[in-house]
């Protein structure tokens, strides 16, 4: 479904909130789950070993003292803990995951209302100064040259899109670099046609390399 722009800033706007609520929700789960084991390691770094002996309050000691069947228990409890809280990390961590491609989904959206038109102006001034600047050919050539650059705008826009989309750039970064790029070859065409440059006229591109050999020649003599 399209969206416009409130749409997508609304949207964006709720699954960035969801997103932080199941975050903190998450947080605090572990917190409570969790948090007798954190309170007895604070509490053992805090004790004062000159006040009471460490050998006491030594878990292992405990632990050595113990029947096989409780030491087997013990070890059966731990592994099912540590099982469930790496259970629980990786479907949250997957669910975060999927929460934050949909973010990244809606700012490539809100990215491209902009670029799309942004991207037919770049792409008219540089199409348009080709045919006053390439003297010969007729049409082939320009639209040859201006399919040429059409492409790779198209391949950055793909390549930038698909990296925004795996998380490895910021989407307004990879949804405005063909544009980006392609921006000051329009302005520097643009600009070349307006002077009445012959850029890209194969007849002032000889002459340029005749007068470069004939003064390589003259050096050469001398």
């Amino acid at each position: 479904q399209m969206m416009n722009i409130n749409q997508l800033e609304n949207s964006k706007d709720s699954l960035s909130d969801e997103l932080i609520i199941r975050k903190e929700r998450f947080r605090k789960s572990i917190d409570d789950k969790y948090a007798f084991y954190y309170q007895v390691d604070t509490l053992l770094g805090q004790i004062d070993t000159a006040v009471i002996d460490t050998a006491i309050i030594d878990t292992t000691l405990i632990f050595a003292d113990a029947d096989k069947g409780i030491k087997l228990a013990a070890i059966d409890n731990a592994l099912q803990s540590a099982r469930s809280i790496k259970n629980s990390i990786g479907n949250s961590k997957d669910d975060f995951e999927r929460r934050q491609e949909r973010i990244r989904k809606h700012n490539i959206e809100w990215h491209r209302k902009f670029t799309l038109s942004i991207a037919c102006l770049i792409l008219f001034f540089i199409g348009a100064p080709l045919g006053a600047i390439i003297r010969k050919g007729g049409l082939g050539m320009p639209v040859v040259v201006s399919i040429f650059l059409f492409v790779i705008f198209h391949i950055i826009s793909i390549t930038g899109e698909k990296y925004a989309r795996a998380g490895l750039l910021e989407p307004y970064m990879a949804m405005w670099m063909a544009s980006a790029v392609l921006l000051p070859l329009g302005i520097f065409l643009t600009y070349k046609a307006t002077t009445d440059s012959p850029l890209l006229d194969s007849d002032s591109w000889k002459k340029l390399f005749k007068l470069f050999t004939v003064k390589r020649k003259t050096g050469v003599m001398e």
